[in-house]
């Protein structure tokens, strides 16, 4: 596959570049054209794109900044290009119309590469023999309505360039009592991060230390549910079915490793839902 196919600049673009959680220096990168080379002012839709991806902990930076990373060679970085879907990405969005088990979205995989797609929304082609990514969305990034599919999918992007670093990552919010583990519709899209090798979380609240005495909280339906610990083999599962990280063949051998080391080492603890209360009204349990 052409390196262009992948995230290659297309001369007179001019892209605003972004870096997840620039202070722990993670070399995953987010690009996109906000404004029209040679306009005098941005889209419409710019500061909504661009408040959407600071809220999902993606930092401005300058675009010597990725250079310098880039430069350190093709294995030092990931880099997704986004932008408005085109008539090739509205074609894969067409054609994939067979069954999934995850609903909506769907892994096709094709020779050196694959498409990961939410249908009606939008395409991402990977392939993780590239440093440069590409996702086609159908909708302007960021707005207000499409927030939760958008979410969505730039953390199924941000699970696959992580796991190489040792972060994995699942749906749901955090609160003082843990990890509320959700479904990815029930956490409005939010995704925690956790990164073993610096013994951080990271949300949409920034990064954050965590101790032996973090939990995993499973929330509970039904009067007679009381709290209770998980033992080491329902927490895995539990973790299993709730991680973000989506690819062909399903979870690789890295992440199922994760998942087995956190579900050793923390706590899994349920929960009655009915004593939970969401951090937003709009967040359904």
């Amino acid at each position: 596959m052409e390196e262009k196919a992948m995230g290659g600049e297309v001369a007179g673009e001019k892209f605003s570049y972004f870096q997840y959680v620039r202070e722990m220096g993670y070399p995953v990168f987010v690009r996109i054209e906000l404004q029209e080379e040679g306009a005098q002012a941005p889209f419409e839709w710019a500061q909504e794109a661009k408040t959407f991806l600071e809220e999902q902990r993606f930092d401005e930076i300058e675009e010597e900044e990725f250079v310098r990373v880039r430069d350190q060679g093709p294995d030092s970085y990931r880099l997704l290009t986004i932008k408005r879907a085109g008539p090739r990405v509205v074609k894969h969005l067409g054609v994939f119309q067979s069954s999934s088990p995850y609903g909506a979205e769907k892994i096709i995989p094709r020779e050196g590469y694959r498409f990961y797609r939410f249908q009606g929304h939008g395409v991402m082609v990977y392939s993780f023999s590239f440093s440069e990514w590409e996702l086609g969305i159908c909708e302007d990034l960021g707005t207000r309505q499409y927030r939760t599919i958008h979410g969505i999918i730039l953390n199924r992007f941000l699970a696959l360039a992580l796991a190489p670093l040792g972060i994995c990552g699942f749906w749901g919010i955090l609160t003082k009592e843990g990890l509320v583990i959700m479904r990815r519709f029930s956490s409005l899209g939010e995704a925690v991060f956790i990164d073993l090798q610096k013994n951080c979380l990271l949300s949409s609240e920034g990064p954050k230390r965590f101790n032996a005495h973090f939990s995993f909280i499973r929330l509970g339906s039904g009067e007679r549910v009381r709290k209770q610990v998980m033992g080491i083999e329902e927490l895995l599962g539990f973790l299993s079915s709730h991680c973000v990280f989506f690819d062909h063949g399903g979870l690789n051998v890295p992440v199922r490793q994760m998942l087995h080391t956190l579900s050793i080492h923390y706590r899994g603890e349920i929960y009655p839902k009915s004593k939970f209360n969401p951090p937003r009204e709009d967040m359904a349990v």
